[in-house]
């Protein structure tokens, strides 16, 4: 008798709960749809899944001679919502993207309105929202609904305005520890009042002119990015953070020196703020600090890093310019354990000869040190390895990354990533 083996769907085997919150929360509800077909665990997987994600921009621009007008797509996910009443479906985590397209007129905003309404009236624990430019038009402001700024029970807010017209935002949020505000075109006045709040994300390239926070005190981490923030602005609102672990500065063009006093911060990033000259930073315990930039005059006291990672990027790369790089890693020398550097070709951690005759090395202390370039082959690898090595004469470990493009018939460019690692004591 010859064997047989017959085809088992191990996947429609698996729990619920399994299908539910680890395959399809990675997928966006069109996506989850076609696994519908599949067996009816699937189906009813998919009509019960606590996570909705609906990107009508995507819809649209794939489907746009399948749909004869938004409507219809309206109509189906108001569909979606009357099922998941009637069978009292919990959610988690809801998404929603408009589409830049979407023609002025008050039915697409108030789509948005009970999309954001039946989200709340499901007690949803994360809420993503993205409006379009159109959809947020001087006479439709009203749009954003009234229980969207006061979310009771929502506690992972991130809101995305690519709009003109939003002049204020006043948050009320009692229980968010994630609130993320990004891209909001001319907002100038923004008040948030949440006393569990953990994580504020604020993102933006015109600042609003009147920003208030208040009952922030266990507030742990801060990100601002393409704000034009000013030093007395960061150092006053950074004073009502006494628990903050985790600051992200990134953009802030108008930031020249940063100074911080802190017990509590742990991390530090400071990334493409390009007129940042001073670093002054009394953390005794911060750990990791990535920095991104030119050099800077930089000043620390009882500071102990476990890991740096400094991207320095120059237009002028003179002997002075060296001679500045050499005294900045020399001041840190003593606080790396780990130090990762970066550069675009590695040229700038290229000390020129002269200046390894005359001067100490700036890191004979650490031990193990990488380096990562983004374009290989401008720097040969050998003169890489040497340039690392008078930076850091007593290394034990050298870790190297590159890309290298590479050219094949018929294929075009590729770029593959090359990683090298050298016992330094070997060498």
């Amino acid at each position: 008798m010859e064997d047989s083996i017959e085809a088992v769907d191990f996947i429609s085997k698996l729990s619920e709960p399994i299908l539910l919150h680890r395959i399809l929360s990675f997928l966006y509800n069109k996506e989850i749809a076609r696994t519908s077909v599949l067996s009816k665990t699937w189906l009813q997987a998919w009509k019960t899944v606590p996570i909705l994600k609906f990107d009508i921009r995507a819809i649209i621009l794939e489907n746009s001679d399948h749909w004869r007008n938004v409507q219809e797509i309206f109509n189906l996910f108001e569909q979606i919502f009357l099922n998941r009443r009637k069978q009292i479906i919990s959610l988690i985590k809801f998404k929603l993207v408009m589409s830049y397209n979407l023609s002025i007129d008050p039915e697409s905003a108030s789509f948005m309105g009970r999309c954001i309404g039946y989200a709340l009236e499901r007690n949803v624990k994360h809420l993503k929202i993205r409006f379009g430019p159109t959809i947020l038009a001087e006479r439709h402001v009203h749009c954003v609904p009234q229980a969207l700024l006061n979310a009771i029970l929502v506690q992972d807010l991130d809101l995305s305005y690519y709009d003109n017209a939003i002049s204020k935002l006043i948050f009320d949020l009692v229980n968010p520890v994630k609130f993320h505000v990004r891209n909001i075109a001319r907002l100038e006045r923004l008040e948030i009042e949440a006393p569990n709040l953990h994580s504020l994300t604020l993102h933006g390239s015109i600042w609003a002119s009147v920003l208030k926070v208040a009952c922030l005190k266990i507030l742990k981490s801060l990100a601002v990015y393409r704000a034009p923030i000013s030093d007395k602005w960061l150092q006053v609102q950074f004073n009502k953070f006494p628990h903050l672990e985790s600051l992200s500065l990134r953009e802030c063009h108008i930031l020249e020196s940063i100074k911080i006093s802190s017990s509590s911060l742990h991390k530090l990033c400071i990334k493409s703020c390009e007129k940042v000259a001073r670093v002054q930073i009394h953390t005794p315990n911060l750990h990791i600090f990535p920095y991104r930039g030119d050099i800077i005059s930089s000043s620390s006291n009882d500071l102990i890093l476990l890991e740096i990672h400094l991207y320095i990027e120059s237009n002028n790369m003179e002997i002075s310019w060296y001679i500045i790089l050499i005294e900045l890693l020399s001041k840190f020398n003593q606080y790396f354990k780990i130090v990762t550097l970066k550069s675009q070709t590695g040229e700038s951690y290229i000390i020129p000869s002269q200046l390894r005759q005359l001067l100490p090395p700036p890191l004979h202390k650490v031990k193990e040190l990488k380096l990562s370039t983004n374009s290989g082959g401008k720097c040969p690898i050998a003169e890489l390895v040497d340039a690392m090595l008078g930076i850091s004469p007593h290394l034990e470990r050298l870790y190297l990354s590159t890309y290298v493009k590479s050219s094949f018939k018929g294929a075009g460019n590729v770029v593959t990533a090359i990683s090298y690692y050298f016992d330094s004591r070997e060498l």
